[in-house]
């Protein structure tokens, strides 16, 4: 019998605390751009769909009026509420992609950061119709690492791809032309935004350790990555500091 792939809303049910630490943020420039593309006011409300920690969401408090943070994963969702504990502004929401749970035409943009290669596109574009109110718009969002950036994104890269199940596909999946035409049939713009992130060895450690791909921590194949990453971290670091090169890379309809 063929096992069932693990489905994709429990992949980070272990890994909620070393993604909220170890996962870069966004650049300031992207919600500058969320601003002015979409003519964001202070009563706009913007859904951020697959929310996960709330590493992209936190930015979204700045441009809009109310943001409701979609998160299936209950350990995910509870990094979220401990990073927005007292906001005014974001609320969580216990919802998916294809069923966000949220009112009909409610919300003015729906984001999805680092999570639209987990959703089932078609589903999910019904959902996106259901909830937006006109001229309201969309947005996915990755940060994609960078390999020819500097020598230890490089090194970074091969060890993820050397120990990592389904790495290669995982990443190839990250703004995947056909899936985003089945979400969305029309053109589309796509911007590059550069997103530097520096870490020391614990920070670096968290990124690996958060990625639903690589060995569990404690397992022999994560003893064996993380041996692999210490070496790559000693001939690379500068000052006990390494920067991951990412670009930000977005998604948007064609206006």
């Amino acid at each position: 019998m063929t096992k069932a792939p693990p489905d994709p809303r429990e992949r980070f049910t272990q890994r909620a605390e070393p993604y909220d630490r170890g996962r870069p943020g966004y650049p300031e420039e992207l919600y500058t751009w969320y601003r002015e593309r979409f003519t964001l006011k202070a009563e706009s409300v913007v859904a951020d769909v697959g929310a996960g920690t709330g590493l992209h969401t936190e930015g979204l408090a700045d441009i809009a009026g109310k943001v409701w943070a979609v998160e299936p994963n209950d350990r995910m969702r509870g990094q979220a509420e401990e990073r927005f504990r007292g906001s005014a502004t974001v609320h969580l929401f216990s919802g998916s992609a294809e069923d966000t749970g949220l009112p009909d035409a409610s919300v003015d943009l729906v984001t999805a950061a680092q999570a639209f290669h987990w959703f089932d596109p078609a589903a999910f574009a019904r959902e996106v119709e259901r909830v937006l109110r006109r001229p309201g718009g969309w947005c996915l969002v990755w940060n994609v690492r960078n390999p020819e950036g500097n020598g230890f994104t490089a090194g970074y890269e091969e060890i993820l791809h050397r120990f990592g199940s389904g790495y290669a596909a995982i990443r190839a999946s990250w703004g995947d032309p056909e899936g985003i035409a089945r979400f969305f049939g029309g053109s589309v713009d796509r911007r590059l935004l550069p997103n530097g992130q520096v870490f020391d060895f614990d920070g670096v450690e968290a990124n690996m350790a958060s990625s639903s791909y690589m060995p569990p921590v404690g397992t022999e194949g994560w003893g064996l990555a993380r041996a692999a990453l210490d070496v790559l971290f000693r001939r690379e670091n500068h000052g006990g500091l390494v920067e991951l090169a990412y670009e930000t890379l977005t998604v948007t309809p064609t206006r």
